[in-house]
């Protein structure tokens, strides 16, 4: 087994002197692309697609200049193949496999198989490649302009992708990778600032997996001047102690966290799925701050807390705060509280907890939804929002979900706001706890009654929708219904009242023929769904449902031909299941086929021939 000493020994033993002679190399060569194939040839290839390198190793050799691209053909790269670990790449050198196909470069039993030594001037890339490694698998020493690792597999190890260092400006993009069964980090990104840098993180559409109920999938991490932005969308991270760590140290300058996290699943974690540590600490001026927006990410089944955001502020002229938005998220089956949110002030230091759940500086309602958090509900030992700080917090237009007898009970509803302080909100634990404003919340299954109580099922009704006790709909600020449907045919056009308490809309007649009950669904865009149903009538004004084809192909509604039908369909049809069924295939598939028929006098014509003898078969069995 080959083993690489931790980075900071690699310094001493000369990476800074590769970096020196890779950047005095960089005015004397064109860039180039070197081609590696299992079936080249190191002695006589020369790294052109008709003779390729057999190993990465030999084409690393040469690949001295920004841009240089190592393009790797299907196949396995390990020592035992000729490779020679660890392949340490020069400031903007690109390792790229092949779209389609497999390269795998296997480093197992290696300790750091990668080493990327960068700058600030170039961009360096892994693109379509499958890695093996031992410890550390893909080591950043330096500050590549941008490191770009698009469309790859790390499989074990104990870090994907990993930097320790100082540096002031740099950029991960990390796109459609698999990173499975770390047994430390998938990701872990600690950058100590000298001054004051820009870092920024791209994680998007990734799938990140652990075995080590310890450590945290994406680590992010910054200390001293240090502004970074993430942007972590689409990912799923599983079976870490913490699905995402944001750490920020702000030491005698400003250090700020701004981006977004956006529709990522962090589930099943040992500890919390989300953790945020901001802290300040003099004596000079120093701040840390977030005001990163969480939006539709799904926190569930960790074994602490959906999220656990604590902000500390040590010294008279250290600040911290939290100012972010949280919206649409779903916060739900955690074992203790859903969000948490505290905050420590120090020797005259001040915090500010004032997260954005909805209805603050921005005005959309939250639409968070909170379930079942807490697995010792009754004790109030947790809750979905917790809040231990003196600020005020707005969380308006939120869903929570409340679940033992009493609080079942209590939805009848008078005690309902103050089963929302009781359970669901925590101001216990600190006299000098500020208050939540929770106004407009959802609660439970989304009530509501209907007017009229019953829809007409053979003509159109308007009907509308009348929500209970906090169960508002607010048009236009994220809590107006995604979708309405009736007995699943969607209701394309329905409006929200001025005062948020109804909807209306005119229910679809198609699918509700012959009577029975009509289910009406209502879903919101956090996912949230209330559903109630409502009794169908069929009138006995016969006739009022036109028969689209007839119709359209003897021209006129009113034509004799056409009573003979419209009372067979009344008469007979509409009596058994069997029946109502076919009417609704019909009224479902009519229209068009019936718009069609119209254009054409042929096709009238040859409608009307194809329906004389069923209209004479109906009048001679009605006539009986």
């Amino acid at each position: 087994m080959q083993f690489l000493p931790h980075p900071r020994t690699l310094l001493r033993l000369g990476l800074l002197s590769h970096l020196a002679l890779v950047l005095l190399a960089l005015p004397l060569a064109a860039q180039q692309d070197l081609f590696v194939s299992p079936f080249g040839d190191d002695l006589s290839g020369t790294g052109s697609t008709a003779a390729p390198y057999r190993t990465v190793s030999k084409a690393n050799s040469l690949a001295l200049t920004p841009g240089d691209r190592i393009l790797i053909a299907p196949g396995t790269y390990s020592p035992a193949d000729g490779e020679t670990f660890p392949l340490v790449l020069g400031d903007g050198v690109s390792l790229i496999g092949p779209p389609t196909g497999s390269a795998t470069i296997d480093g197992s039993g290696v300790l750091t198989p990668l080493i990327v030594i960068g700058t600030t001037t170039a961009i360096t890339r892994f693109e379509h490649l499958r890695f093996l490694g031992e410890g550390v698998v893909l080591f950043v020493f330096g500050n590549p302009q941008e490191l770009i690792v698009a469309d790859c597999s790390f499989l074990g190890g104990r870090r994907a992708i990993d930097r320790d260092f100082a540096g002031d400006n740099s950029i991960l993009t990390v796109e459609r990778c698999f990173l499975l069964d770390m047994t430390e980090y998938g990701i872990h990104w600690q950058v100590t600032a000298s001054g004051a840098g820009a870092l920024v993180v791209n994680v998007t559409d990734c799938v990140i997996t652990g075995k080590n109920l310890s450590v945290n999938g994406l680590d992010i991490t910054g200390v001293g001047g240090t502004d970074f932005t993430v942007n972590l969308q689409r990912n799923s991270v599983e079976n870490f102690n913490t699905g995402l760590f944001l750490g920020l140290t702000g030491s005698s300058s400003a250090a700020n966290f701004s981006g977004t996290v956006s529709d990522n699943s962090f589930v099943k974690e040992d500890g919390s799925g989300i953790e945020v540590r901001l802290a300040s600490i003099g004596p000079g001026v120093a701040s840390a701050d977030m005001d990163v927006a969480f939006r539709h990410n799904l926190l569930e089944k960790n074994a602490d807390f959906g999220a656990d955001i604590r902000l500390s502020a040590n010294g008279a002229t250290s600040t911290c705060q939290i100012t972010s938005a949280f919206r649409g998220n779903t916060v739900q089956l955690n074992s203790k509280s859903g969000l948490y949110f505290r905050e420590t002030e120090i020797l005259g230091g001040s915090c500010l907890t004032a997260p954005d759940l909805g209805g603050g500086p921005d005005p959309t309602m939250g639409a968070n939804t909170f379930a079942f958090n807490d697995d010792n509900y009754q004790s109030g030992a947790e809750f979905d929002l917790r809040l231990e700080s003196d600020d005020d917090v707005s969380a308006q237009g939120n869903w929570w979900f409340v679940w033992t007898s009493e609080e079942i009970l209590a939805l009848g509803l008078p005690f309902l706001e103050t089963e929302v302080n009781a359970h669901i909100l925590d101001g216990m634990d600190n006299p000098l706890t500020g208050t939540v404003d929770f106004s407009s919340y959802l609660h439970g299954d989304l009530l509501f009654g209907t007017v009229p109580a019953q829809i007409v099922g053979d003509g159109i009704s308007s009907t509308t929708l009348v929500a209970s006790a906090g169960s508002l709909f607010v048009p236009g600020a994220g809590i107006q219904p995604s979708l309405l449907t009736v007995n699943g045919l969607e209701v394309l056009i329905f409006t929200v009242s001025p005062a948020g308490l109804t909807l209306d809309f005119i229910a679809p007649h198609i699918d509700l023929i012959g009577g029975g009950d009509a289910i009406i669904l209502v879903t919101l865009p956090a996912g949230q769904t209330g559903s109630t149903t409502q009794s169908v009538v069929f009138t006995s004004d016969k006739g009022r449902l036109e028969c689209f084809i007839a119709t359209a192909a003897f021209g006129d509604p009113m034509a004799l031909e056409l009573d003979a039908l419209r009372q067979w369909r009344d008469d007979v049809l509409l009596q058994t299941p069997l029946g109502q069924m076919l009417v609704r295939c019909y009224y479902w598939l009519s229209p068009p086929l019936a718009r069609w028929i119209e254009q054409s006098p042929l096709r009238r014509e040859v409608t009307r021939t194809l329906l004389r003898p069923l209209i004479d078969c109906v009048a001679s069995g009605q006539a009986h």
